[in-house]
């Protein structure tokens, strides 16, 4: 016990566990069902990385505040709607794929309303409010595989009306503004001394490995064919659904596929998932085209990135992807940045001639 007592002495004098830097990013909301806290600031924190986030008080990811009218000069709107890939976590704000396509181009104005854990129900419902209200010329959603998962959630729901218009129908959409500024939110990491230092640092070492062998990222809610159909099918009615309120808007929706880790480097593998689980580029293509969705895959891009730096000192110091984490790293984010430029490119409205 004194020899315990001692190492846990000696922990907490020369070291932080990341459970205690690491602090919540989101919490309810009456509309979406999660996003992320209004106001919050905190840390990022797992082995790979410790990185700070902010929130607005429209809870986004942004140290700005939206307004419904545009700026004077503004050119276009691009809303860009996903899960922590498109929130970006892990990176800095300034580093994250969104904030470099809106360096990119001063004159249009990027709005980022991804929450870590959306997925197309989600998607949907801020679409629905936030698209409507801001009537973006461009908006973006990005899939993971995971997504065919989360569709098996079963709000917030849409379908038609009777006038053939996309319309909430559970729970009931409430009455606040989109571009409301929420109270302060606090992100609070967990207490040090409610935590087994001992504990975290043998968590912490052998997370690379529990993360190949034995942990799953969640627990796996398909397993099988049919489950995997049957989500399918679900998938299929909500891209549906959100092509026709994206129309409904006037938006040119994008729809943009990353791939995982094991997909891009074939030495990265999760034992715990199966090709059942990640191989979903085809059938997201397949029915994309069949509701008339511009689909692009991110695939190729990093793979090349990839392998431009197998060999190098870049492919270890300069990874695209987190190892234990599955997130893209800064530069992933760089290359991620890149190719939606490129597609955004083709789409945005050219610039009035002076």
């Amino acid at each position: 016990m004194l020899a315990f007592g001692g190492a846990e002495v000696l922990l907490r004098l020369f070291w932080t566990p990341t459970v205690t830097v690491h602090a919540e990013t989101r919490g309810d909301h009456p509309d979406y069902g999660f996003a992320p806290l209004a106001g919050a600031t905190g840390r990022f924190a797992r082995t790979e990385y410790n990185v700070e986030f902010r929130h607005s008080a429209q809870r986004m990811r942004t140290n700005k505040i939206v307004k419904g009218e545009r700026d004077p000069g503004t050119r276009a709107r691009v809303l860009f709607l996903g899960d922590s890939f498109t929130y970006s976590i892990g990176t800095e704000l300034e580093d994250s794929f969104t904030s470099r396509i809106a360096a990119r181009w001063p004159d249009v104005e990027v709005i980022n309303a991804a929450c870590t854990g959306y997925g197309q129900r989600e998607e949907l419902a801020v679409l629905d409010k936030l698209g409507g209200a801001l009537k973006p010329e461009v908006s973006v959603i990005t899939f993971f595989w995971n997504d065919v998962e989360d569709i098996l959630r079963p709000e917030p729901a849409y379908s038609l009306n009777q006038d053939g218009k996309v319309r909430r129908t559970h729970p009931p959409a409430t009455e606040s503004a989109p571009l409301v500024l929420w109270p302060a939110q606090t992100s609070l990491p967990q207490s040090k001394w409610k935590t087994c230092y001992l504990f975290e640092i043998l968590r912490e070492t052998t997370a690379a490995f529990r993360r190949k062998h034995a942990d799953k990222i969640r627990p796996n809610q398909i397993n099988s064919p049919q489950q995997l159909e049957e989500a399918w099918q679900l998938l299929d009615e909500q891209l549906r659904l959100i092509k026709l309120r994206a129309d409904e808007i006037g938006t040119k929706l994008i729809i943009v596929h990353i791939p995982d880790y094991n997909l891009i480097n074939p030495e990265s593998v999760i034992s715990s998932v199966k090709p059942l689980n990640f191989t979903t580029t085809e059938r997201l293509a397949r029915t994309c085209a069949k509701h008339g969705i511009s689909m692009h895959d991110a695939m190729p891009a990093l793979k090349a990135a990839y392998e431009s730096r197998s060999g190098t000192a870049g492919s270890k110091t300069a990874p695209l992807y987190y190892e234990t984490d599955r997130h893209l790293t800064v530069a992933g984010n760089a290359v991620m940045g890149d190719f939606l430029a490129a597609i955004l490119e083709q789409v945005l409205p050219e610039r009035p001639s002076k």
